[in-house]
């Protein structure tokens, strides 16, 4: 199998099983891998409560910075584990994304929310790509594994990657497939950890959606001014 050399991809990395998979596929062909963790932590960094409901916020600023602390030192165990296994420094990224999430989930349908939330990572991964001259986009989806990974979803959340070319290694492997590389690869049991859920999933999310669509629910949204907020808010974890 030829292995291309120079190739640089931007990973959207949650964290979960099927990402740290997806990097690892990537660099197995000689992809140098940059983490970009939209961090979905519901508390700011000053410990007070930004977007979580009620009755799941912390009830002081030292469980704050517990949770805030488990959740990047999980992250930053899963890029070094991804390094020493390509023998290939990687960077890690992140940027506080959870208030973007609760913006869409109160301004536009609720059924939507999840396809409103990819495409705004992908249009931000984009940013974050153009802005560091990197070709790729990296990510962990699986085909019909969720409802924003339909083909139709796909294909509506790739419309807003503003040209930069995705890559998804994992596009053709069911769950039990991804989940025994994990193990293999030991990503598995750092990947399940217990940790930080989305707040904004719907009850009943959308399966199907096309761009004319949810380009008429991004009006609602000041797409740019968050895309530069984002920017202004990277910080460097590894």
């Amino acid at each position: 199998m030829v292995k291309e050399s120079g190739l640089k991809g931007v990973v959207l990395f949650s964290g979960g099983i099927d990402s740290p998979v997806a990097a690892y596929l990537a660099a197995k062909q000689g992809v140098e891998l940059s983490l970009l963790h939209m961090n979905i932590c519901p508390w700011g960094t000053d410990g007070f409560p930004a977007s979580a409901p009620s009755d799941t916020s912390p009830s002081s600023l030292d469980e704050v910075q517990k949770i805030q602390k488990t959740h990047k030192e999980r992250l930053i165990a899963l890029a070094k584990t991804l390094s020493g296994l390509t023998r290939m420094p990687i960077a890690l990224y992140a940027v506080p994304y959870a208030h973007v999430q609760m913006l869409f989930r109160e301004k536009c349908k609720e059924n939507l929310t999840c396809v409103l939330c990819k495409r705004m990572m992908l249009r931000f991964a984009s940013a974050f790509a153009k802005k560091h001259r990197i070709p790729y986009i990296i990510t962990g989806e699986s085909l019909g594994q969720v409802a924003s990974q339909t083909l139709q979803n796909l294909r509506t959340e790739t419309d807003a990657s503003e040209g930069v070319v995705i890559l998804r290694p994992n596009i053709g492997l069911d769950k039990q497939e991804i989940v025994d590389i994990a193990k293999r690869i030991k990503t598995f049991e750092t990947s399940v950890m217990k940790d930080i859920s989305c707040q904004a999933l719907p009850p009943r999310p959308s399966t199907v959606s096309t761009p004319s669509l949810l380009r008429t629910e991004e009006e609602k949204i000041p797409l740019s001014s968050i895309t530069e907020e984002l920017l202004s808010k990277v910080e460097r974890w590894l």
